[in-house]
């Protein structure tokens, strides 16, 4: 038995184990218990993840703030937090899903059965977005008639509208996109390996964590925007929802507020 003066070795983690531990239900499968001596994961961790995520951090988050320039008048604690939270999993979820596809790509592993919606992804990447712009048949259901001259300027008027809300909005796709795409390439130059089904699954993969961007941050901006204190932030999604639909109903000066304001 030890005596009480017998000094103990204290076992410490390393920061790559404390890593491990963090992140361990995002490392596949066949390599989970092989961690430590796993080429692929240190290579990942040591020259990837960590300076992926230092240089992205402030750049995402100063492009959050001028996409959603409310974000710069908030100073409350819990609500910053939130704000670098949302900052810190995009660029987390960025980087584990482009390592667990790579890794399936490693692997021998069929995309097209992995992914079952990659031909549809494929059609959706393939081609440039449109704007969905009306013509004539728009008036076939009005139950009155309108004069030709009169139908020309209203497809005019709705068809700029419409314009000039998807150029904002692809423009504010594309910030993201290539910022993200920008440091990811540059530190993660095994992406330039992928199959032609791996860059469809790759551009999936951002293009769906600008959305969960999106989502967070227009919900940061209705957070700040109507005036909720502080505690609210940590509410249940359903409890928030309604306190959201009361703001709503009584504050109809606040509805229409851009998100460029």
């Amino acid at each position: 038995m030890l005596d009480e003066d017998d000094d103990l070795d204290v076992f410490e983690k390393t920061p790559y184990e404390d890593w491990i531990d963090d992140y361990w239900q995002y490392i596949p499968l066949d390599i989970r218990f092989d961690v430590g001596e796993n080429f692929e994961l240190l290579h990942f961790y040591n020259h990837i993840f960590c300076n992926v995520k230092n240089e992205l951090t402030p750049l995402l988050l100063e492009l959050a703030k001028k996409q959603y320039p409310i974000i710069k008048t908030e100073t409350r604690p819990l609500i910053v937090k939130k704000i670098n939270e949302y900052i810190t999993q995009t660029i987390e979820n960025c980087l584990w899903y482009t390592f667990q596809l790579l890794h399936a790509q490693k692997t021998g592993v069929d995309l097209r059965v992995e992914y079952p919606k990659l031909e549809e992804w494929k059609v959706r990447y393939a081609r440039p977005p449109q704007p969905k712009l009306k013509d004539m048949s728009f008036f076939e259901n009005f139950s009155f008639e309108l004069t030709e001259d009169v139908k020309i300027k209203l497809l005019e008027e709705m068809n700029q509208e419409e314009n000039d809300r998807f150029s904002w909005t692809e423009n504010r796709v594309r910030e993201f996109i290539d910022l993200v795409q920008t440091v990811l390439l540059n530190y993660y130059t095994e992406i330039f390996k992928l199959s032609s089904d791996g860059w469809i699954v790759y551009a999936s993969n951002i293009r769906c964590e600008h959305f969960n961007y999106k989502m967070n941050l227009d919900d940061i901006h209705g957070f700040i925007n109507y005036e909720f204190p502080e505690e609210y932030i940590n509410l249940k999604y359903d409890e928030y929802y309604k306190k959201y639909q009361e703001a709503y109903k009584n504050r109809p000066d606040l509805r229409h507020r851009n998100l460029d304001e």
